[in-house]
């Protein structure tokens, strides 16, 4: 399925120091919409993953460091394998 979404060629596997739940992150204000996309996306595969409890707006820590369009998407340990539908 096409989303529409650029996804980098990027995958960097964290061991002991991920994270225990899925997360996306957002860097910049005007990218909220976005991330609210991709939960929604990832909810509709499977994931555990919800707006509330699991968007993460890191716009007030930037500072400049993370352009626009940037968001991560973490796949924390508690995430059960994904069954195909």
């Amino acid at each position: 399925m096409d989303s529409g979404f650029k996804v980098a060629e990027e995958l960097e596997v964290m061991g002991a120091r991920g994270t225990v739940n899925n997360y996306v992150r957002f860097f910049t204000d005007r990218d909220e919409g976005e991330a609210d996309e991709v939960i929604r996306l990832m909810r509709s595969k499977g994931f555990e993953v919800n707006k509330q409890n699991n968007e993460q707006n890191f716009s007030a820590l930037n500072h400049g460091k993370v352009p626009a369009g940037q968001l991560e998407v973490w796949i924390g340990r508690k995430q059960s394998p994904l069954l195909p539908k």
